[in-house]
This record gives structure tokens, sequence and C-alpha cells, in this order.
């Protein structure tokens, strides 16, 4: 009899959390029978309420987390906890899940594995992202006290936490977290995800820069835009290409007319994950524009591992969690919000293809030998067997 286990995000499942459909994948090849409970809306698109994709069971709740005022937030990842709650409760006491692994934001989601855990599920936490500092970085004032203090309990409830850099996890361990019950797992990608047995895109006579993600000030793409301003008068050929959705997607098209960069930049919106595999596939250099915040210090991006999977040379901001596991051979830096010295790092890897190539093959190595999905899912894997009785599986 198979082992079953259950993981919820209050997101999209797969088409908005990669990250999770890794974790999904892996468990389902490793023979566990898993559960997930997600989001059903999608933009305005509302998915089946239930499927059952490539042997995953897939539970969609009502509503979507849309970008707008605190209450906003409040209203919907409540609305989400309530319904999460009672049907995480029924699927329970219906199949009894050995390992239920909640992935935040928010972190008091943990707490609808409340009659779970109390009928003895052993609960796994994915906190990739630190509250306190987003709050911070976001509304730019200091968190309130109740967010540090709902991080430290949902630490102290769960039987095991991942986060994604050391960085982070000494964070939580400066305020009072158990060193032992906290790991990292890098937000590394699935290459049988990104890759698949998609041909290469043929090159364009284009220089094409690629930023894809989320859409948000702390991302910095007002930098990113001064930069291609001032770089184009050097590279008359220069495109950026920008996907994504976020609360400042509405104003983007505003900014590149701004700076009269209609004909170098094009925003293409949220797009479909094949199109965006062919758009990186066709890029010269992969961007990453965040800013210097409490935040940004903390995490690295998604995005970044994803330019390096596809063997793209990576221009990133100078940052202490990046720069703890890449040096300089392997990324280009730049100074965070400098549009000067980002323009000037452009020109550089513009006017030099071998160096483009050594930056992508020494940043791809790095990730092979030290950081791939392979290495990373084989710890993930073992918490689960550790947290699961011996013979089970």
């Amino acid at each position: 009899m198979k082992v079953r286990v259950c993981v919820l995000r209050q997101a999209v499942f797969p088409a908005t959390c990669p990250p999770t459909a890794r974790e999904v994948a892996a468990l389902a090849e490793a023979g566990y029978e898993v559960h997930v409970i997600a989001q059903r809306r999608h933009f305005d698109t509302e998915l089946p309420a239930y499927e059952v994709m490539d042997g995953v069971h897939v539970y969609r709740l009502a509503g979507g987390r849309r970008k707008g005022s605190r209450l906003r937030y409040l209203f919907d990842y409540g609305l989400f906890f309530v319904q999460a709650f009672f049907l995480l409760t029924f699927l329970h006491l219906r199949y009894r899940f050995a390992v239920i692994q909640v992935n935040t934001m928010p972190d008091f989601l943990v707490f609808v594995t409340l009659v779970p855990k109390l009928l003895g599920a052993k609960i796994l936490l994915m906190m990739k992202e630190p509250v306190p500092e987003l709050w911070e970085t976001i509304y730019n004032r200091k968190a309130p006290p109740w967010l540090v203090w709902v991080e430290q309990l949902a630490i102290r409830y769960a039987d095991k936490v991942y986060t994604v850099t050391k960085n982070l996890r000494q964070v939580y361990i400066q305020r009072g977290a158990q060193a032992d019950k906290i790991a990292v797992m890098l937000n590394v990608p699935n290459p049988k995800y990104w890759l698949g047995n998609q041909p290469p895109q043929p090159q364009a006579k284009a220089f094409r820069l690629i930023v894809h993600g989320t859409i948000e000030d702390r991302y910095g793409h007002d930098v990113i835009l001064d930069a291609v301003a001032r770089a184009k008068a050097s590279i008359p050929e220069l495109k950026l290409r920008i996907t994504g959705h976020g609360s400042k997607a509405n104003d983007l098209p505003r900014m590149i007319h701004e700076r009269g960069l209609g004909d170098t930049v094009e925003f293409l919106g949220w797009v479909s994950h094949e199109a965006l595999v062919a758009e990186i596939q066709a890029a010269d250099v992969g961007l990453v524009g965040l800013r210097i915040s409490p935040y940004s210090r903390l995490i690295h991006t998604n995005k970044m591992f994803e330019y390096i999977l596809f063997r793209k040379p990576v221009i990133h901001p100078r940052l202490d969690a990046v720069q703890a596991i890449f040096s300089t051979d392997e990324l280009a830096y730049y100074e965070a919000a400098n549009a000067e010295d980002l323009a000037a790092t452009i020109i550089r890897l513009y006017g030099d293809a071998d160096l483009r190539q050594r930056f992508a093959e020494r940043a791809f190595q790095r990730t092979q030998t030290a950081y791939s999905w392979d290495i990373e899912k084989q710890h993930y894997l073992a918490s689960y067997r550790a947290l699961i009785a011996p013979g089970r599986i």
C-alpha cells in the first residue's frame, strides 16, 4: 500500500509555482500517493476544482490571491485558510496522510494541519520567503512583532522546516528557532519541467535580454529600463523582453513609453510555460534587477537558476545570499539599483561573446556539481523517509 502525503500551497498549481511542482513530481516519482491543495483562479480562468494530473490528486479552492491593500491580503489568506482547514481535515480522515507539507506564505497557513497533526501526521514546512523582511521591503517600515511571533511559532509547530538560503536559515535561528530542525533547499529548477524535449530556438539577430517573473518595485524593473535606455546608444540592435505579472505590471507600458523604449523593449505580460521557455532559449543574457532590501539580502530568485539551467549568462546585483554561492567568475555582478553600472555590464557582455559563454558555463557547472535538483531532491526525499515510520515505503 502506498504512503499518502499532502502538499498545500496558496497558489495556482502548477502554473504559478514551479518549485512546488518539482517537489510534488519528486514525491510521485518516489512512489508516494500525492494529494495537492491549491487555488482555483488563474487570472480570469477557473480551473477544475478537482483533477488527477500524472497520478497526483489536485484539489483547487475558490478564490485567488490578488494584489491589493493589507485588508485584501488578509481576506484572501483567511478565505484560503478556512477552506483548506476543512478540506484537509476531511481528506485526512479519509486517506490518513503520513506527512503534510505546507508551503508558505503566509506562515500561519501551517496551522490548517492541526487536526491531522493531533491524529499523528508529521508536518513539513517550506518557508521560502522571510515574511517580516518582505513586510519591511513592501511597506518601508519596521515589521510588527506579531509577524516574527507567528514565524517562530510555525517553526516550533512543524516537525521539519526547509528554507532557501543559509542566510535566511541563520536569521530564523537568531530569532529563536531550533537549528537542527531547519535545513536549506535551494530554489533550483527541475530540468525535466524546463528543458523537456524541446529543441533549441534559433538565435535572433538582435542582442536579446530577458527578465521574467513577478513585477513589483523590489524587482527593479525601472532600474533595468533606465540601464537599457543608456546601453542602447552603444548597442543599436539591443532588445529587452519582459514577461510576468504583479501589482506594477500595469505601470510597465507607461515606463517604457516615458523612456522612449518602444522599439527596444517589449512587455509580453503573463505567458504560458511553453512560451516562456522559448523566450529564455532565444535570449542572449538573463537579467535580475533586485534592489537591496531586508528581503533581497536573504533570498535567491528562481529566475537566476532558470537562466543558468539554460546556459544563459546572468547579470545580477551584488547581494549577500547570491555572492555566498556564486563567484565573480560565474555571475556578472553590478551595483544594485545602479542603472549606469548595469548598463556598463550589459555593454561589456555584448562586446565579448567569449565572456558570455564563460559566465554561462561556469555557473552551469557550479549548479551541476553543487546545487542541482538531483542533489537537492535526495536531501528532500530523505527528510520524508525520516518523518515516516521505517519500512512503509
